[in-house]
């Protein structure tokens, strides 16, 4: 009886490891994995419905930009790996398999297939770009900023797997390098947008360094194309906190995008100062019709004449 009694047991513990191992496998067919590419993460609840990756305390180094593992600019960087579940296996799968993005308070980014991004089989690194004007506005707050995507490894049209990437603010350093030179840009003048956006520039480089399709490019063309005319200002040290006054244009120094940030520069503010006063064009400045001094007007002077003409003829009339 005993034996039987041991059988038994022993079945059923098989039983419940194999159920197990298939609820394991199950889990591994239908959800990816996540694993940490920046230092100071941790990873919650992996290859579930919801993974959580938390950095709570953390530094972050400056990198260039290297579009082909999908830094596309210079700055700030947060990256981890995904890999797609076992039911992805092979380019039909990953042309299947879709994924979309977004950050706090965006929208989400166009849906794109595995196939796409991939970095191998069947995976891919997903680099988050750290915004330094997001992580100062969000310093005081107890609020995450927050990362999202979303998957839909089948193909069937539903997100079945959801990675949160919450990233604290008041506990994030962004180490400044040797190499790097905050810079702000700020707008002031008529029409002015009110815009304000701070960018991590390598030292030795301008604005006109930066490619087509940067960040920095895009700000500049940008802020060129407004309606009216656009001069830039850097503000001296003593003037970095006022106001800009085109009064006072002297204080500051003229900076065009292919002058190169100096070397022994920590922090630059530059002004983009818009003027959207009507141009006068060569043709328009040789016409003039304001009387000068000195000369008469054709106008009144015909009109003197025909005055005069016609008192004559009235002191004629009389006398006959």
């Amino acid at each position: 009886m005993k034996k039987v009694r041991s059988i038994i047991l022993l079945a059923a513990m098989f039983l419940l490891l194999f159920s197990l191992i298939n609820i394991v496998k199950a889990a591994d067919a239908t959800y990816g994995s996540v694993t940490t590419i920046t230092s100071g993460g941790s990873v919650e609840q992996n290859t579930t419905a919801e993974v959580t990756v938390s950095y709570d305390q953390t530094e972050l180094t400056w990198s260039p930009a290297d579009p082909a593992i999908g830094r596309t600019v210079d700055g700030y960087w947060i990256g981890f790996k995904i890999e797609a579940p076992s039911i992805v296996n092979n380019e039909e799968t990953a042309k299947k398999a879709q994924f979309r993005k977004k950050f706090t308070g965006s929208d989400w980014s166009p849906t794109k297939s595995l196939y796409q991004v991939k970095d191998g089989e069947w995976f891919f690194n997903s680099w988050v770009n750290i915004d330094m004007d997001d992580l100062e506005a969000h310093k005081s707050e107890t609020e995450y900023l927050l990362y999202t995507a979303e998957f839909d490894w089948d193909g069937n049209g539903d997100y079945e797997q959801k990675l949160n990437l919450k990233i604290n603010p008041s506990k994030t350093v962004l180490k400044d390098t040797d190499e790097i030179i905050k810079v702000t840009l700020k707008t002031a003048g008529k029409g002015n947008p009110n815009y304000t956006k701070t960018l991590p520039i390598q030292q030795g480089k301008s604005f006109d360094d930066y490619e087509e399709g940067t960040i920095e490019r895009s700000i500049i063309d940008n802020l060129m194309g407004k309606a009216g005319f656009v001069k830039f200002y850097k503000m001296n040290e003593d003037a970095k906190d006022d106001e800009f006054d085109i009064s006072k244009v002297d204080t500051y120094t003229e900076y065009t995008t292919d002058t190169a940030f100096e070397q022994d520069e920590q922090e630059v503010t530059i002004v983009a100062y818009f003027d959207l006063e009507e141009e006068t064009t060569p043709e328009e400045q040789q016409k003039d019709d304001t009387p000068k001094t000195g000369s008469l007007n054709l106008v009144t002077f015909i009109g003197a004449i025909a005055l005069v003409s016609l008192a004559g003829v009235v002191v004629l009339n009389k006398k006959n």
